[in-house]
């Protein structure tokens, strides 16, 4: 019966460490480059998903996000936001995409379409999970 509690104890632990674990979320705060719009972007991102689908890293999430309000609303235009599960993973995505003939390419457009005068690296802690 011990056993069967330790074993318990130490599922409840590792399941807790895990909800709470940081993991790295990256920010792009980006103004198009002119000529360039919405639709080309998101045309491009068509793109990125082919390119990281034949990757070995699938513990990439990306999002494009656009202000809908701020207190200055002229600042950027799209948030360019990706997360991953672990350091470990972020940095072997970053190997594999920006090594990859494919992905420099793709990034070398990425920058000519737009200015992303902010980048930004954070941890992020799930503290809550939305309920159903």
């Amino acid at each position: 019966m011990k056993t069967v509690k330790t074993v318990l104890a130490a599922l409840l632990v590792t399941a807790s460490t895990q909800a709470f674990a940081a993991n790295p979320v990256e920010f792009w705060g980006c103004k198009f480059a002119e000529g360039y719009g919405m639709s080309d972007l998101m045309e491009h991102t068509e793109a990125f998903n082919k390119i990281v689908d034949d990757l070995p890293d699938r513990k990439y999430s990306a999002w494009i996000m656009t202000p809908f309000f701020s207190n200055n609303m002229s600042a950027v235009d799209f948030w360019w936001v990706g997360a991953w599960d672990s350091n470990t993973n972020m940095g072997g995505g970053f190997d594999e995409f920006f090594a990859s003939k494919d992905g420099a390419a793709w990034f070398a457009k990425y920058q000519a379409m737009s200015n992303c005068e902010v980048h930004t690296l954070m941890t992020s802690t799930n503290i809550r999970m939305a309920s159903e």
